[in-house]
């Protein structure tokens, strides 16, 4: 029989560290997205 009051168990909590290289690539990538996309690179109308 199981005990109904033990509530499952959470998961783990991960914390991204600057020194991290996915984390920096990571970085990198989500600021190059407006930088493409709102930052004309030539004017040329």
């Amino acid at each position: 029989m199981e005990d109904a009051a033990v509530p499952p168990p959470s998961p783990a909590t991960v914390y991204f560290a600057a020194d991290d290289r996915a984390t920096r690539l990571a970085a990198v990538i989500l600021a190059w997205n407006p930088i493409q996309h709102f930052i004309p690179i030539s004017t040329s109308w």
